[in-house]
């Protein structure tokens, strides 16, 4: 639970040996005990991802890796069961599937801003949008079935994960402006139904209200910083086997768009300097009531009395 609002974590992994759970330790099979080990698995990359801020110069680059094929392997070996798509490419509306995936594209998001506070390079621009696009692009379907009022207090923070990358990216053209005011106006909605049950999803929306007019009230801290070779493009496209027709920003990642902006011998990411880390320097003195409020649990009736 600490690592899903991106806070250091009290037991460690290395701390129990533990083995990860397996179907057979479920008395009957079920759809939701499969989440359920998503969300565990999901849980330990997240770990490893909180700890990218204390590792060496050394150490960063292999680590960072690491991360980037744990996220590869995990959307990759999903159970079928769960999947966003079926084999078709046809996408049916389950909210619980949905759910589990807005957490991975906010995992992707937070190994970014990670990455970022420490390297010399900036790694969040494309992977950092798409999954922005994404989670954006969930919470919408989520709106049109009035389903946003089943959703837990953590989605605040992954409303604030997805908001970061839109509200830092710096758009040439008019279509690409208008896509990330159209996907932040969704989270926003979706923020304005979660803060009638969620004392903390208020804070988390005047944020976002108050940076998209241009006011900036918090002050970047300095860190230091490790060179770090960018994302591969083959790596930036296994981490969203996706068809485009999820998210507009999935056209980021076409071989078409994408390798212009690519080194034609190493295939690497040439981004502009964007550095998501001023937004979450706005979010930070948010921290104590946007995620995790008293209010949300001492006072449960009105916490729930959601009025769609």
């Amino acid at each position: 639970m600490a690592t899903v609002f991106d806070r250091p974590c009290i037991l460690k992994p290395q701390d129990f040996d533990v083995r990860p759970l397996v179907p057979g330790d479920f008395a009957t099979p079920d759809r939701k005990n499969v989440i359920f080990m998503a969300y565990c698995k999901l849980g330990l990359i997240r770990h490893q991802t909180q700890a990218l801020q204390a590792k060496s110069s050394q150490d960063l680059q292999q680590e960072g890796q690491k991360i980037v094929v744990s996220l590869k392997e995990w959307i990759q070996t999903l159970p079928e069961a769960i999947h966003l798509y079926s084999t078709d490419n046809t996408k049916a509306y389950q909210r619980e599937i949905f759910e589990l995936h807005i957490a991975y594209f906010a995992a992707i998001i937070h190994y970014c801003h990670q990455l970022d506070k420490v390297s010399q390079v900036s790694m969040g621009l494309f992977p950092s949008l798409v999954a922005s696009s994404c989670i954006a692009r969930l919470y919408e379907e989520m709106n049109y079935r009035d389903d946003v009022g089943h959703l837990l207090t953590v989605h605040n923070w992954y409303s604030m994960m997805a908001s970061a990358p839109l509200l830092s990216s710096c758009e040439e053209g008019q279509e690409e402006a208008d896509i990330s005011r159209r996907e932040l106006d969704i989270l926003e909605t979706t923020l304005g139904l979660l803060r009638r049950k969620w004392y903390g999803a208020r804070v988390i929306h005047d944020t976002i209200k108050r940076l998209r007019r241009g006011t900036r009230v918090g002050v970047s801290v300095a860190t230091p910083r490790h060179p770090v070779s960018p994302l591969p493009l083959n790596d930036a496209q296994e981490l969203f086997p996706f068809p485009n027709s999820l998210a507009p920003r999935m056209k980021l990642l076409d071989d078409e768009w994408a390798r212009p902006i690519f080194l034609s011998d190493e295939a690497e990411l040439q981004l502009p300097d964007m550095d998501m880390s001023w937004i979450f320097d706005e979010f930070a003195g948010t921290y104590n009531t946007a995620f995790v409020n008293t209010r949300d649990f001492l006072d449960p009736e009105s916490a729930m009395s959601l009025e769609l």
